[in-house]
């Protein structure tokens, strides 16, 4: 089983201005990608994305790639975003699972943060766009291989 989660990275203003690069996470111009962690290990085994904001949310997002690879009944551990598609696992009122998701979620968060981390991907990007992609992948491997080798993720055990 897997989680999923779209995060948000700081872009310099296109021109001309449009609202598709809109990020309401940060209330500017960015790209949005999807990282997907396997939940036994904590690996990343999914990077996909550079996205304007404004144009593309998490679900529609998910639904171009990552949901076509899910073998047939598969689930997925999701926040909120992806809540209208029977793909997704998220939190809801009176699910007796609601903790566990909640630690699988927040772990997911840590390595959002992880990648963040990096000043290429913690400030705002003033380089081509095209190259964001690069950077971002790169960083993702970067981090994988830290799991991969010790770095400690928070423990989501039932």
């Amino acid at each position: 089983m897997k989680s999923l989660d779209g995060t948000d990275f700081r872009i310099k203003e296109p021109r001309p201005f449009s609202t598709k690069w809109w990020s309401f996470k940060f209330n500017g111009p960015g790209l949005r990608y999807e990282i997907a962690l396997e939940i036994e290990s904590g690996h990343i085994v999914w990077a996909h994305g550079g996205f304007p904001c404004g144009r593309h949310p998490d679900l529609k997002i998910a639904r171009r790639r990552f949901v076509k690879l899910l073998k047939p009944n598969e689930k997925t551990i999701a926040d909120k975003g992806y809540r209208y598609d029977n793909h997704f696992y998220h939190c809801k009122n009176g699910r007796r699972n609601n903790k566990w998701i909640k630690k699988i979620l927040a772990r997911h968060e840590n390595v959002n943060r992880r990648i963040k981390s990096f000043d290429c991907l913690s400030e705002t990007f003033r380089h081509d766009l095209s190259l964001h992609h690069v950077f971002f992948h790169a960083v993702a491997n970067i981090v994988q291989i830290g799991i991969e080798n010790g770095e400690k993720l928070p423990d989501v055990s039932h």
